[in-house]
């Protein structure tokens, strides 16, 4: 099976509440059965943003990491992410 990794960059509360579970779901269905798929959502700095989006997404059982938007420039920079 191949590992496939994809990346999801969403910011505020609009996009984790409308365009990500969606899509999140859509990769699931056409992607998981052909493929060791992980799929982690990074969040960005956003000034609409509510401080409570790390915890949505973490409920979404399809999404498999989550980084808080804290964490955004060390992770765009330098590749680091913060414990999953």
């Amino acid at each position: 099976m191949n590992p496939v990794d994809v990346l999801i960059l969403s910011n505020g509360p609009g996009e984790v509440t409308t365009w990500v579970l969606p899509a999140v779901n859509a990769l699931r269905k056409r992607l998981d059965s052909g493929c060791d798929l992980r799929i982690s959502v990074i969040l960005s700095p956003c000034p609409n943003a509510t401080g409570q989006e790390a915890r949505i997404v973490s409920r979404y059982s399809e999404v498999d990491r989550v980084q808080e938007s804290d964490g955004f420039w060390q992770f765009l920079l330098w590749e680091k992410t913060t414990a999953a």
